[in-house]
């Protein structure tokens, strides 16, 4: 079975969407790496809708400062002693003095190293992820590149599939045969040097190089789906 198969159902996007926002920054490439072998549309739209710290400090500080207050205060600390001035600063400027002091005296007070780092990151992703699905984010409001929408798993890349290619070019063909009729009804009304005749035959022409196109495409596809086979 493959990767997204089992995800090609309503919610499934979203579910596969928090594992790869939640792994190790091998791990996601491993994960997106195998998906584009899967279906390229697929992985396109992950990497267009997945989370990031620098995303999430494009949004207004109210939205950040939410976020950040739903971790604990360790994770807290953990975070502001990585991030830049100018982070830190958006945050601190929201919390009340006592907060403020209780999370620098944390930060004071511990050593973080990079691991503990990095594992503060992936909970903050998920504590983002948890409130967009919560509805307490709205990113229709603050990032609509993000949003998806309904019946999103249905619609994805239903037309990358060898199927979809093989009806292409089933299309391609037969509307390549039209045209080759009427170029050859036109040669034989003596129309053989008249403007229409010479567009006729710039559209089978064209089409003709559709349908070769399409009918590659199909022997890539069916490729990727044996090697995926073969692995799964």
């Amino acid at each position: 079975m493959s990767m997204i198969s089992r995800y090609k159902r309503p919610g499934g996007f979203i579910q596969i969407l928090s594992l790869i926002e939640s792994s190790s920054p091998s791990k996601r490439d491993k994960f997106l790496e195998i998906i584009r072998s899967e279906s390229l549309p697929w992985a396109e739209a992950i990497e267009q809708r997945m989370i990031s710290l620098d995303k999430i400090f494009s949004w207004p500080d109210e939205v950040v400062v939410e976020i950040f207050k739903g971790l604990p205060l360790r994770n807290m600390a953990c975070a502001l002693q990585g991030f830049s001035e100018e982070q830190r600063t958006r945050i601190f400027n929201y919390m009340s003095h006592s907060e403020k002091r209780k999370v620098e005296d944390e930060m004071g007070a511990m050593k973080s190293n990079p691991e503990e780092f990095n594992g503060t990151l992936l909970k903050v992703l998920e504590i983002t992820r948890k409130m967009i699905t919560d509805g307490r984010i709205r990113l229709d409001k603050i990032d609509p590149d993000l949003v998806i929408p309904e019946d999103f798993e249905e619609n994805l890349g239903k037309n990358s599939t060898p199927a979809a290619f093989s009806q292409k070019s089933s299309e391609s063909h037969i509307e390549a045969e039209k045209v080759q009729e009427a170029v050859h009804n036109a040669q034989k009304s003596g129309a053989g040097g008249s403007a229409e005749l010479l567009q006729l035959q710039r559209v089978a022409q064209a089409l003709t190089t559709e349908n070769r196109s399409l009918r590659d495409e199909v022997k890539v596809l069916k490729s990727k789906l044996e090697q995926i086979r073969k692995i799964a």
